[in-house]
Parts: structure tokens; C-alpha cells; sequence
């Protein structure tokens, strides 16, 4: 397929082959301080798939230098789609019967090479709180090269203990939280 050589230079651009479309899209994000209409670069007008790849790649570009802007935010607003306000790092809490709490918790990292996601979980029955959130930012920093801020790392933390209060009991909460600190003790 010619057009991109790396997974950086899809960032908002998308690929469209079916029946009578074939070219490439850039879509601007959300979080974009302007609401722009999205671009189509055709095939048709540019003579190939790798002139309209190009095209389009142009346009984002220069769009994003003139806005000063990087082409992808490691932190994010927190929505439906990113929980903990860091792209690519969340809690989850599984719901399987029979185990314990901590056991069923964990901090998830997830990143898309350019055929799959790949997802690695960081169970806090394993690394605890603390290190089980280092462990995800570590892995999502190793794919990413994009490290937090500590003001980003202070929400994610807020944010992960506030969905343990609403789905345990406080004393469980306060166990799985004490463990970290119980763990990491030289005592």
C-alpha cells in the first residue's frame, strides 16, 4: 500500500477504499480550538493514492503549525471514550464472581500499531495501586513516546480512586489503597 510509513502519520487522516470513494480524509480532532469541516483528498483528483495521502498529510500539517499545535495530546478531556483524562491509560474493574477485589482490579494500557490493539492489563492484586498505574504509563509511554505531566498524573490517580469508592465498600477501598503502602514499606 503506498502512503504512510509509520503509525505517527495516520494521526487524523483515514483511508477510504469502497466502491466508487477512494482517497484520504483529515478529520479534524475535537479538542481543536477551531470547528473546522473535515477534508477529502480523491484519488481521482490527485491521480493516486500516495498524491492524495500526500495531500492530505500537507494540510493537516500545516493546519496543526499554524495553530501551534502538536498533532496528538497525551492528556485529554475526560469524555465517554477516555475515563481517566490520559489517552490510552484507564481503571477497570472486571466483574468476576469469586475473586477478591483487588483481584479484580487493574490499570489497563491499550495502543494500535497499524493492524491491531494491543491492550496490557496491571492488576493491583500483582503491583498495587501505584505501581500498577506506572507500569501502564510506562508501557503506553514505550509505544507513544507522550509522558503525563504530574497535574495529569494527580487527575488520573483522583479520578481511578473515585470510581473504587463508587463501585467497593470504603473498607475495601481503603485496603486496596493500603496495600500499596504495605507492599512498598521496607518494614
Amino acid at each position: 500500500m503506498p502512503g504512510p510509513a509509520r503509525n505517527k502519520d495516520l494521526i487524523h487522516l483515514i483511508r477510504f477504499d469502497f466502491d466508487a470513494v477512494h482517497g484520504w480524509e483529515f478529520r479534524i480532532p475535537t479538542w481543536f480550538p477551531r470547528s473546522l469541516p473535515t477534508q477529502f483528498f480523491s484519488r481521482a483528483k490527485y491521480g493516486s493514492m500516495e498524491a492524495a495521502y500526500d495531500a492530505a498529510k500537507a494540510a493537516r500539517d500545516q493546519l496543526f503549525a499554524e495553530e501551534e499545535l502538536p498533532l496528538q495530546l497525551g492528556w485529554q478531556p475526560v469524555n465517554a471514550r477516555n475515563t481517566s483524562g490520559l489517552t490510552g491509560v484507564r481503571f477497570v474493574i472486571s466483574s468476576g464472581k469469586g475473586r477478591t477485589p483487588a483481584g479484580r482490579t487493574a490499570w489497563c494500557a491499550a495502543w494500535s500499531d497499524e493492524k491491531r490493539q494491543i491492550k496490557r492489563r496491571f492488576s493491583l492484586l500483582q503491583h498495587g495501586f501505584e505501581g500498577g498505574l506506572q507500569q501502564a504509563i510506562a508501557f503506553r509511554m514505550q509505544k507513544t513516546q507522550l509522558a503525563p505531566s504530574p497535574e495529569e498524573l494527580a487527575a488520573l490517580r483522583a479520578n481511578a480512586i473515585q470510581r473504587l469508592m463508587d463501585y467497593f465498600p470504603p473498607t475495601v477501598v481503603a485496603e486496596l489503597l493500603g496495600q500499596e503502602l504495605s507492599n512498598s514499606d521496607p518494614q
